[in-house]
This record gives C-alpha cells, sequence and structure tokens, in this order.
C-alpha cells in the first residue's frame, strides 16, 4: 500500500493569491503614506483656494504656487465663467487679493527669453509667478558658471516684463 502525500504548501493558485495580496497591502501603504505626508499642505492650501475661487469668481483652478521671500505669498492660477485665465496673488486666506488676467501679463516664456537676452549663458532651474514687495513678479531661479557656479534670484515685472532686481547666491550648491 502507497502511502498519501501531501500537496505541497506553495502551489500555484497560493502563490498567486499571496502575492495579489501583497501588492494590494503594499499599495494601501503607499497611499496612506503618501496622504499622511501631503495632509498639512492640502490643509494649507484649501482656504487659500476657497478665497481665491470666491474673490476673483474662478469656476475652475488650474495651479497653485506658494513663494516664500519677503512674506509667503500665493498665487492661483485658473479660469473664470468667461473662460479667461486669471492669475490671483494673496498673501493669506483673509487678505485682499491682487488678479491679473491672462491678457494684462507677460508669459512665463516670455520672462524666460528677457533673462535669457541679458545673460544668454544662465542655465534656468525654476520659473514662478510671486510678489516682490506687493507687486506680482515672475522669479526666475538659475546659476551662471564661472570659476564657480554661482545661484541668483531674477525677478521681472508680471505685468511687462521689465526687470526688477537681482539676488546673488554664493556657492556649489543651492539649497
Amino acid at each position: 500500500m502507497r502511502a498519501r502525500t501531501r500537496k505541497p504548501f506553495w502551489t500555484v493558485k497560493r502563490s498567486v493569491f499571496i502575492s495579489v495580496i501583497f501588492v494590494i497591502a503594499l499599495m494601501t501603504v503607499t497611499i496612506i503614506y503618501y496622504r499622511a505626508v501631503h495632509k498639512d499642505l492640502w490643509a494649507e492650501e484649501a482656504p487659500i483656494k476657497a478665497h481665491a475661487v470666491e474673490a476673483a469668481q474662478l469656476t475652475e483652478v488650474t495651479g497653485m504656487t506658494k513663494q516664500v521671500w519677503d512674506g509667503i505669498s500665493w498665487v492661483v492660477k485658473g479660469n473664470t465663467a468667461d473662460e479667461q485665465e486669471v492669475y490671483v496673488f494673496l498673501t493669506t486666506a483673509e487678505a485682499p487679493v491682487l488678479t491679473v488676467k491672462a491678457t494684462e501679463h507677460i508669459t512665463e516664456e516670455q520672462a524666460e527669453s528677457a533673462l535669457l537676452s541679458s545673460e544668454p549663458d544662465a542655465d534656468i532651474k525654476r520659473i514662478q509667478p510671486g510678489l516682490l514687495n506687493g507687486e506680482p513678479v515672475w522669479e526666475i531661479f538659475y546659476s551662471r558658471k564661472d570659476t564657480i557656479t554661482k545661484y541668483y534670484y531674477a525677478y521681472y515685472s508680471f505685468r511687462d516684463g521689465t526687470f526688477v532686481k537681482k539676488y546673488s547666491l554664493v556657492g556649489d550648491k543651492a539649497s
């Protein structure tokens, strides 16, 4: 008489089932971690976004940018009911807002061209709208290579693209 053989524990069916459970658990943990990390940022953005939507009568928000320089300011980009693109500049959720229509300002590409025309060797790292001394500007963070790499912030008027100010940071690495 032959002895019965027991089925192996790791069958194909069990392996697939455990793999699927592992992937689902990993995705769940990743989503929970992502939400926990971004919770504070989302809580900070919500009142700013609501104030911008109410003050500028936005029907859609297409982007938000936080800028820290003189103080903290927010730029909310969105569309109005008549499909006009506007930028809304705010400093807090309660402060008055400054609204600039798309037809009343230069584009990001025009600000980039203005910088590159005066400094063609500039390596642009970031361009974002912001406030400098209460006025809307394009903030351009860039570097130039001499004997050492120097980093700069250049500010151009948001409305007409005129040069406003430049700040220099020296060092091999920017923080």
